[in-house]
C-alpha cells in the first residue's frame, strides 16, 4: 500500500509547472508565426519605401546617389525594393551631391 501512495505523488503534475510549460510553448509559438508571416526583407531590418516617403525624384540636389547609404546600380542599405539613383527619401544619409565633394 505504502509503493502506491510514492507512485501516485510522484506522477502528479502542479499546476504552476503545467501553466509554465504553456505559456513558454505559446511564447515560442507565436515568435514563430510572427517570423513565417514578415516578409524575408523585413526580416532583414530594412525599411518599406512607403515609411521613409520614398520618391523616384530627386528633392532639388538631393538624391539617392548622393546619400551613403546607396547601393549602385538600384539598391538601398537600409530601405527595401528598387531604389532609383535619382530618388529620395527621409532617411538619406550624410548628403553629398553629385560631382561634389
Amino acid at each position: 500500500m505504502m509503493k502506491m501512495i510514492d507512485k501516485t505523488s510522484a506522477a502528479r503534475i502542479s499546476r504552476r509547472s503545467v501553466l509554465e510549460g504553456a505559456v513558454c510553448v505559446g511564447g515560442v509559438a507565436t515568435r514563430y508565426a510572427a517570423a513565417a508571416i514578415q516578409p524575408a526583407e523585413a526580416q532583414a531590418g530594412k525599411i518599406p519605401q512607403k515609411v521613409v516617403q520614398y520618391q523616384d525624384t530627386p528633392i532639388g540636389e538631393e538624391m539617392c546617389s548622393g546619400c551613403e547609404l546607396f547601393v549602385p546600380p538600384h539598391s538601398c542599405r537600409i530601405v527595401d525594393g528598387t531604389i532609383s539613383p535619382n530618388g529620395w527619401c527621409i532617411r538619406r544619409a550624410r548628403f553629398c551631391p553629385v560631382g561634389k565633394t
